[in-house]
């Protein structure tokens, strides 16, 4: 099997890989991971010269496609030392070994997804033909997410993962969202089988591909923290450090982890914050990447403090400070979730929502939207926010959550209860279950092909 692996910097996909690389182990130990490889001399410069064809399509030749497969064997069957691409400082170095450590085996291809993108963003490239890894022993292809891969003979069963669909569901202004929706059509017209994260991403494809639903198939992502991780968060002298770092203090702070951008909701929770009567006594620390300018558009001022931290700056008496931490490692995630008072996620649309159930994993209380796919993942173990795009009912359910520690503790109990639900053993178990039923079907290209309804 082929899992296919590229880290970057989007941290669900990347932690997805790594969950879904552990499941696959265990029922398939000997699958084999598909992957860019560094080569020097004339590989290189060959798979450059094809990739410039697709580039240019006046110099595009249709031999230069239909000799792909053979490139790719030709690459599989030589000596090609692995590397990963764009690897994020965040991530640790033997975190990233771990990728290939678990596999039985190895693809290595030269740019592969280098190519596989080009076939996902032009319109004149046919997506890239996987057939000749019949010929290297497998039958099945899964994905992390949705790309453009096909199997014209059927010989190679596809399954393929879809995360989200917000960029249907809210306005785009470049052309992510027209290369995201050739990604999704390549999907849906050529997957055997389409792994959707959650009951409300199936729904919302469904809305605009209904003739997927025979094939689309929920399977609702683990939590992804491993156990030396989670161990570690846990030693005092490590939570003493980074607490230090930060200059914070235990329970006295709420925490947001995620991306700082319209589609999270960020600026809203930030104004609730500034404007609540006691959940503005705590600090609001943000955790996570901006999006350029997105903070000065809804008109939030950040600056340096001494020791180069960026905030908001509270007015110093009933207001505290927003601490703006950027893109934090891993073990440091973990720390502050298991020491925040409150975990706030006000997310306009999501695909699963993994940083609500890591917080609730670690005891942390749980405030959320009440939108997209929260009701789902976390039913009645969170409060849920209705009117989550108006600033001060945000402002008002932070105060009565701040305010009720009573209520806070109850939502840390049922948290805990409910996070149990997504372990790494109960997504294997599923995972194993969907493999099979797919490699029972008949492929895709036959007539005879049908995948009953899913239940």
């Amino acid at each position: 099997m082929h899992p296919d692996l590229r880290v970057t910097y989007q941290r669900g996909i990347y932690l997805y890989a790594k969950s879904l690389m552990a499941a696959v182990a265990t029922f398939e130990p000997n699958y084999r991971l598909l992957t860019d490889a560094l080569s020097t001399g004339d590989d290189h410069a060959d798979v450059m010269g094809l990739i410039q064809d697709i580039e240019h399509p006046r110099k595009m030749k249709i031999r230069a496609l239909q000799m792909l497969p053979r490139y790719l064997a030709m690459m599989r069957a030589r000596a090609v030392r692995v590397g990963l691409w764009d690897v994020p400082d965040a991530v640790e170095l033997e975190d990233r070994s771990a990728f290939l450590n678990t596999a039985g085996g190895l693809v290595n291809v030269e740019m592969v997804y280098e190519v596989i993108r080009l076939a996902s963003s032009k319109p004149f490239v046919p997506p890239v033909q996987v057939d000749f890894l019949r010929r290297q022993g497998s039958d099945l292809v899964l994905t992390t997410a949705p790309c453009a891969i096909q199997s014209r003979t059927g010989a190679v069963r596809i399954m393929q993962t879809v995360h989200d669909m917000f960029l249907y569901d809210v306005p785009v202004s470049n052309s992510n969202g027209h290369k995201f929706r050739r990604k999704i059509e390549a999907c849906v017209k050529h997957a055997d089988m389409v792994l959707a994260m959650s009951a409300y991403t199936r729904d919302v494809i469904l809305q605009h591909h209904p003739e997927a639903g025979p094939r689309i198939r929920v399977l609702h992502q683990p939590i992804p923290a491993d156990e030396p991780t989670i161990a570690r968060s846990a030693q005092d002298g490590l939570q003493a450090e980074v607490l230090r770092r930060w200059g914070l203090r235990p329970k006295q702070f709420i925490l947001y982890v995620g991306a700082v951008e319209e589609r999270k909701n960020v600026a809203r929770l930030i104004r609730a914050h500034q404007q609540s009567r006691h959940a503005s006594r705590l600090t609001l620390v943000i955790a996570g990447m901006a999006e350029p300018g997105y903070l000065a558009q809804h008109g939030l001022v950040t600056v340096k403090d001494a020791s180069g931290l960026e905030r908001i700056p509270g007015d110093g008496e009933s207001v505290s400070d927003v601490l703006l931490l950027g893109r934090i490692s891993e073990i440091d995630k973990l720390v502050l979730l298991r020491c925040a008072a409150l975990f706030a996620f006000p997310t306009l649309v999501e695909g699963f929502g993994i940083p609500v159930l890591e917080a609730q994993s670690f005891g942390c209380p749980v405030l959320a939207s009440a939108g997209s796919t929260m009701p789902e993942v976390l039913g009645d173990s969170a409060m849920l926010v209705e009117q989550i795009e108006d600033v001060r009912a945000l402002g008002v359910a932070l105060d009565e959550l701040v305010s009720q520690p009573s209520r806070l503790k109850q939502l840390s109990q049922s948290g805990l209860s409910n996070s149990a639900r997504f372990s790494k053993a109960t997504f294997a178990e599923s995972l194993g279950a969907l493999v099979a039923e797919c490699r029972e079907q008949a492929p895709r290209t036959s007539p005879r092909h049908s995948l009953a309804p899913a239940k």
